[in-house]
């Protein structure tokens, strides 16, 4: 029997873990909420929520994994705020849309040693400028309504070097000021 688990501070696939473990005997599906754990033992694979995964790399000595296999859980327009490089560190992308007969493929695919991006995420990431980490959390800082300062504050680094890269996140989103930034990133459609 497989063991996965769901980390996220909220259940967003409450209903289809509920059905898989209902539907499927071989695999054991259990949800945690990300409040409640620093220690994960026996299990297989581990899904973690996007904006989750995040805080796990600013604090990645409270987590303990062991060897167990990571996969992402992404809606797409989070692949806008996913450096690329990330991809490498993990052994699967999932789609927060994919149904419970993907969820149970993709599973079995990671566990059989394959590393696999979900089709909705390859075509999203297609469409997406790749972007580096420090880019990516401005970005994520910047689609929260802060301003440099309070960017700069929260990163430890200068406003100046948030003007930087904010010019630059602009250039490579191709959107002319911060309001449409922030739109784009919101997956609001900008013409």
């Amino acid at each position: 029997m497989y063991r996965a688990l769901m980390l996220s501070r909220e259940n967003i696939w409450g209903g289809k873990i509920d059905k898989i473990n209902r539907e499927q005997n071989e695999i054991d599906f259990i949800y945690k909420n990300t409040e409640e754990l620093t220690t994960v033992t026996n299990v297989d694979l581990i899904f973690i929520e996007w904006s989750f995964y995040n805080h796990l790399q600013k604090h990645k000595a409270k987590y303990h994994f062991g060897s167990s296999k990571t996969s992402l859980v992404l809606d797409e327009r989070d692949c806008l705020l996913l450096p690329h490089k990330e991809l490498k560190s993990v052994d699967g992308v999932i789609g927060i849309k994919a149904s419970e007969t993907e969820i149970i493929q993709f599973i079995k695919l990671i566990i059989d040693g394959n590393q696999v991006i979900h089709n909705s995420i390859k075509k999203a990431l297609e469409t997406t400028t790749p972007l580096t980490m420090q880019e990516a959390n401005i970005l994520h800082l910047m689609s929260q309504g802060l301003s440099n300062r309070e960017i700069a504050s929260s990163l430890f680094v200068s406003p100046g070097t948030v003007k930087s890269y904010s010019s630059r996140l602009y250039r490579k989103l191709k959107v002319k000021n911060r309001k449409c930034l922030e739109l784009r990133v919101n997956g609001i459609k900008l013409h």
